[in-house]
């Protein structure tokens, strides 16, 4: 039996997973509408993948079979929190 490198890949990567940007709105402009807070949000998750390795997900384990599985899905929420 020989052993080959044939089917090694580099596969290291950086992921951008989760990202959370929330702005809350000014005092003085919340007051004339009778509001005591106002904020606006966005959320996301696995934005980004960097990766030299484009075959398969490289976030997988050893017997993982990426690519014949449903692919990581992105997410993306936005929202609006209001407190009257």
């Amino acid at each position: 039996m020989q052993y080959s490198t044939r089917q090694m890949h580099n596969a290291s990567f950086f992921r951008l997973k989760n990202i959370n940007l929330a702005y809350s709105l000014p005092a003085q402009l919340l007051s004339k509408v009778r509001l005591s807070n106002a904020r606006v949000f966005f959320n996301g998750t696995n934005l980004l993948t960097f990766s030299q390795y484009k075959i398969a997900d490289p976030e997988v384990n050893n017997y993982g079979t990426r690519g014949w599985e449903t692919p990581i899905g992105k997410v993306y929420t936005f929202g609006l929190d209001l407190n009257f």
